[in-house]
């Protein structure tokens, strides 16, 4: 969203096509794999949402230092909106990832690794120690 005319800002903007379009990658990448029921949707919210992040970041960052919330016109305020939009979704997205992890088949090797073990310890504390005590 252009919000000014300077030079400067301009430069900034055109910056941007690279992140947004790695942003729209891995966002379409995700939904894709969670039509598809797959593990590696969870990896692409994550990734998405980082992209997301630094991007609000950036555009925060830059409109601070050049006092561009300061003018709260139609331009600014949906620039203002569409920051907001990129935190706000990442904070929604990550948590429910994470929560529903095993929905999308993230994790079921973990767990069985995890009964693995403890049925490994539970022999060993089970055996004769290796070791003797002195006496």
């Amino acid at each position: 969203m252009q919000t000014s005319g300077d030079v400067a800002y301009l430069d900034f903007e055109r910056a941007f096509p690279a992140a947004d379009a790695w942003l729209a990658f891995a966002s379409a990448w995700c939904a894709i794999n969670c039509v598809r029921r797959r593990p590696q949707a969870v990896l692409w919210a994550f990734v998405a949402s980082g992209a997301s992040v630094y991007l609000g970041c950036m555009n925060t960052l830059y409109n601070l230092e050049q006092g561009k919330y300061a003018s709260l016109d139609a331009g600014m305020i949906l620039e203002m909106l569409i920051n907001l939009s990129s935190f706000a979704s990442p904070a929604i997205l990550i948590p429910y990832f994470w929560r529903h992890c095993r929905w999308f088949g993230v994790g079921l090797l973990s767990r069985e690794r995890k009964l693995r073990a403890e049925t490994t310890h539970s022999a060993l504390m089970v055996s004769e120690p290796r070791w003797r005590a002195w006496p």
